[in-house]
């Protein structure tokens, strides 16, 4: 089980990632430090075999685990508002893309719900171009801190009414289906992170890599160029 004295030891400079803008300077984003709990053995076929077990948002579903089951995962109400008028759109995502979960914040709630062993992720933005080398039908990604709220809806502010349509021969009406459309478009990448406020105490960071493929419950890889970016805890 991880000590007090190398939860502590965590906490060090966080690693940068660099961007080069076109006024010639760069500006650096601080990233943080995320920490994956899980059971000592699946640690260790990390380290020595690069083995790693992606999950899915299907599987959030089905997990019977209070801390690691949610079967609002992924869905969300989008509310778009134009003028007088308000659209509103239930939208799932999640089902083309693979996720992995972690936590900025080391602490034992996390090592009694999740497992005693711990992979220190110290450069997310490299360790997940690494893992996503090893997925296949990959498309692009993301990752970020989840966004805790006690619904799971937002608003939008749309430039114009996503249901109206003109044509030459019928006056401007409301296509239900073209609405819905439009509305999906707003429901980006906010989807993927958005969770109930009864989880905030986990402190939730997490990947997403989008598929261009079926994506099953569960994907295991192996990525040992993955592994130079983490520590064992």
């Amino acid at each position: 089980m991880t000590s007090p004295g190398a939860l502590s030891d965590m906490r060090r400079p966080l690693p940068l990632v660099g961007l080069a803008l076109q006024s010639g300077y760069e500006w650096l984003v601080k990233t943080p430090y995320v920490y994956r709990y899980m059971e000592p053995q699946f640690v260790d076929d990390f380290f020595s075999l690069g083995k790693l077990r992606i999950s899915s948002f299907a599987r959030f579903h089905r997990h019977e685990d209070e801390q690691r089951g949610d079967r609002e995962e992924g869905w969300s109400t989008v509310i778009g508002e134009h003028g007088d008028s308000t659209f509103m759109s239930i939208t799932q995502r999640g089902h083309d893309a693979y996720v992995l979960c972690g936590t900025t914040v080391p602490n034992r709630e996390a090592m009694r719900d999740f497992g005693t062993g711990c992979i220190w992720i110290v450069d997310t933005a490299r360790f997940a171009i690494a893992v996503s080398l090893a997925l296949p039908f990959y498309g692009g990604g993301i990752e970020g801190h989840c966004i805790y709220q006690d619904d799971r809806s937002f608003r939008v502010k749309l430039d114009a009414n996503p249901g109206l349509v003109e044509h030459q021969a019928q006056p401007a009406g409301i296509d239900l289906s073209l609405m819905i459309q439009n509305l999906n478009q707003f429901s980006g990448p906010e989807m993927f992170f958005l969770k109930s406020d009864r989880f905030s105490h986990q402190s939730e960071y997490r990947f997403v890599w989008y598929s261009r493929g079926n994506v099953p419950e569960y994907l295991d890889i192996q990525c040992p160029d993955a592994v130079k970016f983490c520590r064992r805890v």
